[in-house]
């Protein structure tokens, strides 16, 4: 009953009235997962990091293998600028549910911004291949392909006439990642 006053107050923009609800709930029980989480998102959305991740951590501390709670803590850990930390945690998603699309989406853009072009076109064309695709991953594909082309022109080599990215051309999608 908690739970769900405490989202309709959410859904009605009252959320440190919700932070309240889902406090009072999680001392009746702190075994729940959810309870934990809402309130995690309640102080990300507040923009209290540390809070939240705290929260998301007590969550997960109940159900390791909250994909949601999980994802949620590295989008997290990823605005705290603790980009490593968030790597291991969209790739302890990606290992409980390879097909997580929200969680391929954003590992792929992050292995982009490191330069790593070939391992994030793999995951951007596995999320291109599943529900609830981003409206930019055609974008995002066309601009790694671009830099891979780059990368090769400056080391004055054509993107096919080596082997180096040849697999990504012929892999099959549905093998991709994990």
């Amino acid at each position: 009953y908690l739970i769900q006053k405490g989202l309709i107050l959410e859904k009605l923009g009252q959320i440190d009235e919700a932070l309240a609800i889902y406090k009072k709930a999680s001392e009746q029980d702190p075994y729940r997962a959810d309870v934990w989480t809402n309130q995690a998102n309640i102080f990300r959305q507040k923009k209290e990091y540390p809070a939240a991740e705290d929260y998301y951590k007590r969550a997960l501390a109940q159900d390791f293998d909250d994909i949601a709670s999980r994802h949620n803590l590295a989008e997290l850990l990823c605005r705290m600028g603790r980009v490593a930390e968030a790597l291991e945690q969209y790739r302890a998603v990606l290992i409980r549910n390879p097909d997580y699309i929200p969680s391929l989406y954003n590992l792929a853009i992050i292995l982009e911004n490191r330069g790593e072009y070939a391992e994030a076109l793999g995951l951007y064309f596995k999320v291109l291949l599943g529900d609830n695709t981003p409206k930019d991953i055609e974008w995002r594909i066309a601009d790694s392909l671009s830099k891979l082309a780059s990368i090769d022109n400056i080391l004055s080599t054509n993107l096919f006439s080596n082997n180096k990215y040849q697999d990504i051309f012929n892999m099959d999608y549905n093998d991709l990642f994990i």
